[in-house]
């Protein structure tokens, strides 16, 4: 049986702690909280009113939050699916490539280097010819300056 000498009735203690207050008022005593309820009921609400009111100071509802949330994550999540698609591509890419290089003949390979050794002096005389271009054009508005 429980004990009665306390004065507390768990309405009271209930409405103090759901108005937002952590603790029972100075002249309630709970003897056995959990026994009656109120323990497991008043410390998750007093933690939803702490996480609304944080959040009504940022300016931000709580459900506008949550769905900016779920947002992110479902973009993150797309993004993920997006690159794991692409580097399976890229891994397949590769191997179908190292299958043909592995068929390649000699005289394939000599000539494959070849064109990469005449692109590489293309790509050199083009870069030289506009650094030449350039320093003529920069001499230019330097005399231009001058006079």
């Amino acid at each position: 049986m429980e004990d009665d000498s306390s004065s507390t009735a768990p309405s009271a203690v209930a409405s103090a702690l759901a108005s937002g207050a952590t603790t029972p008022a100075k002249d309630t005593v709970v003897v056995n909280a959990k026994a009656t309820g109120l323990l497991e009921e008043a410390v998750p609400m007093v933690i939803v009113q702490q996480f609304i009111d944080d959040n009504k100071e940022k300016g931000m509802p709580v459900n506008q939050k949550m769905a900016d949330l779920k947002r992110k994550q479902d973009a993150i999540k797309a993004e993920k699916a997006k690159i794991t698609k692409e580097l399976k591509n890229e891994e397949r890419k590769r191997s179908r490539l190292r299958s043909r290089a592995k068929m390649l003949s000699a005289e394939d390979l000599v000539s494959v280097l070849a064109l990469r050794a005449q692109a590489s002096a293309t790509k050199k005389e083009k870069k030289n010819a506009a650094e030449s271009a350039a320093s003529a054009k920069k001499k230019k508005e330097e005399e231009a300056v001058d006079e």
